[in-house]
């Protein structure tokens, strides 16, 4: 199969990409701070949970080995940086996924990650750290981007401020339309890591990379 043999780093698409992200890291910090802003206002429907439970970045959570976190009851929006075990996601009236906060702790700053969905399907979000107290200046942290290369390939792009920092992944769908391979490059890396998916009962189980698990289901 041709995408046994795909190469995310040299290819074309992701590669354009890439360069489209890192000439968005110029953007100024003022008219992202005003898109947060915007974008607390969209919000129609506020959760918190302890950690990053909510994210649009496919198998995000495996692949990192990220805790999952569970949902905080009885937050108050105000208290919402209280403490820096409390994640807050807000959701559009559609339930699409607005933007997550967090506090670092008292003086540390609020990163803020904002989701942009376009016509065309893609999903473009950035993540800026900004101080209440405005003790310091606003930082870009990072930009990414979530499209589609073809109907059997998604990617997941990913720069942050320094321009020798990026990182790709690329799905495959599979039988039964669901991601059976996963292709994987970050910054540093000697080359790009490939992972096999599998299912029991149409539920993702193990990912595996060679015949090493690199992932398995608590269930």
């Amino acid at each position: 199969c041709e995408y046994q043999n795909m190469d995310i780093i040299r290819n074309d698409k992701i590669v354009e990409i890439k360069d489209m992200l890192f000439d968005k890291l110029k953007q100024d910090i003022s008219f992202l701070e005003k898109r947060i802003t915007i974008q607390e206002r969209s919000v129609s429907n506020w959760k918190y949970a302890t950690d990053e439970f909510y994210t649009l970045i496919p198998f995000e959570k495996e692949l990192n080995k990220m805790k999952k976190g569970r949902i905080l009851k009885n937050i108050q929006f105000d208290e919402r940086f209280a403490s820096p075990y409390i994640f807050s996601f807000g959701f559009s009236k559609e339930e699409k996924l607005l933007l997550t906060q967090h506090s670092l702790g008292k003086d540390f700053g609020i990163i803020s990650q904002v989701y942009d969905y376009h016509n065309s399907g893609c999903i473009e979000y950035f993540i800026l750290r900004s101080y209440p107290s405005k003790k310091y200046n606003s930082k870009l942290v990072s930009i990414g981007i979530l499209f589609q290369i073809n109907d059997l390939l998604q990617a997941h792009v990913c720069v942050s401020d320094n321009k020798h920092n990026w990182s790709t992944t690329a799905y495959h769908v599979g039988n039964e339309n669901k991601v059976d391979k996963i292709f994987r490059y970050a910054s540093g890396w000697n080359n790009q890591t490939e992972y096999d998916l599998e299912y029991v009962d149409n539920k993702l189980n193990k990912i595996k990379i060679g015949n090493v698990v690199w992932w398995k289901s608590k269930k």
